[in-house]
């Protein structure tokens, strides 16, 4: 029984030092960049949202022109 207990100690402890050991690793993997992907997906929306206003407004000046309004 006493063995038994032991080997879980040792075996917690070392789960828990390679736990501390990688954790850097991860934090280090979690960049807040963005990727080229990303930032070209950002400029593409952007360029969209642009191109709605620009029929938006488009779409009001023909309704200003037209009789009756």
């Amino acid at each position: 029984m006493i063995m038994m207990q032991k080997q879980f100690v040792a075996w917690y402890t070392l789960a828990t030092i390679a736990a501390a050991a990688s954790a850097p690793l991860v934090a280090t993997g979690c960049r807040n960049e963005k990727g080229p992907a990303e930032r070209a997906g950002a400029q593409i929306d952007r360029a969209a949202d642009r191109t709605g206003d620009a029929i938006e407004d488009a779409g009001k000046k023909i309704n200003k022109e037209l009789p009756g309004n």
